[in-house]
């Protein structure tokens, strides 16, 4: 059995479980502040495509399988992280509460050649055709998360 951390502290990246096959992500990146940010936080604030880069590296080294990243991102910087994930041959998770988002990281993704895309929390109001098309890829998945929040109604 195993499981997907699709946001953690970068603690956890290095943390012991041996009983289960984990895929972690540790801090998720974006470019928006947050109160959940900081060195044990399970934000990192990124302020440009190099920066974006950095921090890939930096969670590669330390252990993540899967990159995270929470929407809104400025579109450069989505790919500048999913170009980076690509090259250390990791998959990437988006937290896209509103559709524009999804729809934004669906099509940054695009051509990057990424092993594995998760749209990990889903937008509150229903998904439009072609935002579900452009999800509806090989190597692409939805997990919807937000029922809990009476969102996510349209998948």
């Amino acid at each position: 059995s195993g499981f997907i951390d699709l946001g953690s502290d970068e603690a956890f990246l290095s943390r012991d479980i041996d009983r289960f096959r984990t895929l972690r992500s540790g801090p998720r990146i974006t470019t928006s502040l947050t109160i959940a940010s900081g060195s044990e936080g399970i934000i990192v604030q990124v302020t440009d495509e190099d920066e974006a880069r950095d921090t890939v590296d930096s969670l590669a080294l330390a252990g993540s399988s899967i990159i995270s990243v929470a929407a809104p991102i400025d579109s450069d910087i989505l790919e500048a992280v999913f170009e980076e994930a690509q090259e250390k041959d990791l998959g990437a998770a988006v937290n896209a509460l509103f559709e524009a988002d999804a729809l934004a990281a669906a099509q940054a993704a695009d051509g990057k050649g990424l092993g594995h895309l998760i749209l990990s929390v889903t937008p509150l109001d229903q998904m439009q055709t072609a935002t579900l098309e452009a999800w509806a890829q090989t190597n692409r998945a939805i997990v919807s998360t937000l029922s809990v929040f009476q969102g996510s109604r349209g998948i």
